[in-house]
């Protein structure tokens, strides 16, 4: 649906005669040209960090799993959400975050998950 707006703002700011349609065609292809640009900026400068990969665990033990989102690019990050799954471990508290960051910030978010038996566990 983004794709037809796109093509039909491009077909009017092309080749329909009044300035006023032209202008604001231009506008969206603006708006999506721009966000388009943010989201890639975004994408690769998020970057998100866990604490340990495996985990050697005992049974019914309780373990912090903490992770480390950075935000390394000088644009805000208005909305982030972020899941964690915790493979054959059971959840305690969830892994997953809603929030958003400011440029060049860090923030540090931690759930906890618990061992069913004893060996080592893989997360991600």
């Amino acid at each position: 649906m983004k794709k037809f707006f796109i093509i039909l703002s491009l077909f009017f700011a092309l080749f329909f005669p009044f300035w006023i349609i032209q202008f604001l065609a231009l506008i969206i292809i603006a708006v999506a040209v721009l966000s388009f640009i943010y989201s890639r900026i975004i994408y690769q400068s998020v970057h998100i960090t866990r604490s340990l990969n495996i985990i050697r665990a005992y049974k019914n033990r309780i373990i912090e799993i903490d992770l480390e989102i950075k935000n390394k690019s000088l644009l805000p990050v208005h909305y982030i959400s972020v899941y964690d799954r915790p493979g054959k471990l059971s959840v305690v508290t969830t892994g997953k975050f809603i929030f958003s960051l400011g440029a060049k910030e860090k923030k540090r978010v931690s759930y906890t998950v618990k061992g069913s038996k004893r060996g080592d566990y893989t997360l991600g």
